[in-house]
């Protein structure tokens, strides 16, 4: 139910209501870490999908922020990984990396290192 709701596309006010409820109410036996079947969890698609809000939700129920799906990938390495692409802005980006650092995620430095690299990498060529 998690990972279903943290990949789609309505997280408006009531929704996301709906979902502390649901985190809160069921806290016990509710499983923040399941995964599906390449070892993604809900924490690493909400990042995946640079969705803070759910990210902050996940976090304050116990998800852990240093797991790694299939392919070694964290959560804080899939929010990094949007740099690549123009269709998040940047500082959702920094500010899902920064909620996930703030909570334990590692290696921060080499998902940084990461980052600067994807940037660079987009970058226009000096003219001259």
């Amino acid at each position: 139910a998690l990972m279903h709701f943290v990949s789609s596309e309505y997280h408006d006010p009531e929704t996301m209501f709906v979902f502390d409820m649901l985190l809160t109410h069921n806290a016990g036996s509710l499983d923040v870490n399941a995964r599906d079947n390449s070892g993604c969890t809900a924490l690493m698609m909400a990042a995946r999908d640079v969705n803070a809000r759910c990210i902050t939700a996940l976090i304050n129920a116990g998800a852990d922020v240093n797991l790694r799906d299939e392919d070694g990938c964290t959560a804080l390495m899939m929010a990094v990984e949007n740099d690549l692409s123009d269709e998040y802005d940047d500082d959702d980006i920094r500010e899902v990396s920064e909620t996930l650092v703030k909570a334990g995620a590692l290696p921060y430095q080499n998902a940084v290192v990461y980052q600067e690299n994807a940037r660079a990498q987009r970058a226009p060529a000096p003219a001259g």
